[in-house]
């Protein structure tokens, strides 16, 4: 049975959620992650300060992952391109306040669909307030088929300098910034 774009949107963010936790791990010290009897041939100096740091991570990312899961349905689901496509442009309209998720989601779109997600979601939600260290570009270049100098175009028509921080932005920028994404998108569309 099709699942509806809130439940693909769910399946996503665990899957989102699962690349971090991987990350994460990644960032265990090369000795620890392979610790066993077999390979410490060499001592491993181990900053407990920084595994606890971890630790902590893991539990937070497997938190999300849990309370998400349980709230997917008790039947089996089939998931497409065409459904998470419109799961992610959803997710994107309504606002999603990490950033890396926001880009997870632009990153599924092409970039007119995404551009439209975004400048609407700019326009009617305060997502963009939570999206520290994230810049025009960076937000512009990452959906399917853009470009940095595409990112680049579009804050210039805003009359924004494209390293700008989106939660740095003024009300008035960011409805010059979301009048720009949709120009663009629309321009391109024709």
């Amino acid at each position: 049975m099709p699942a509806t774009d809130q439940t693909v949107w769910k399946v996503a963010t665990i899957a989102f959620l699962a690349r971090q936790t991987i990350t994460v791990l990644d960032g265990l010290p090369a000795g620890v992650r392979e610790i066993d009897a077999d390979t410490l041939d060499e001592p491993v100096e181990v900053d407990p300060a920084r595994l606890h740091d971890l630790a902590d991570r893991l539990v937070d990312l497997t938190g999300q992952i849990e309370m998400t899961a349980s709230a997917l349905p008790g039947r089996r689901l089939m998931i497409d391109r065409a459904r998470l496509c419109s799961a992610a442009d959803l997710a994107l309209r309504q606002g999603i306040a990490v950033p890396e998720q926001a880009l997870f989601a632009a990153r599924l779109l092409p970039y007119r669909d995404a551009y439209r997600a975004i400048a609407h979601a700019l326009r009617t939600s305060d997502a963009r307030r939570s999206w520290d260290d994230l810049t025009v570009t960076d937000l512009l270049s990452n959906p399917a088929g853009a470009t940095v100098e595409l990112g680049r175009i579009v804050a210039a028509l805003a009359g924004l300098d494209p390293t700008t921080e989106l939660s740095r932005c003024s009300d008035a920028q960011t409805s010059a910034l979301a009048e720009a994404i949709e120009a663009t998108a629309d321009r391109d569309r024709r």
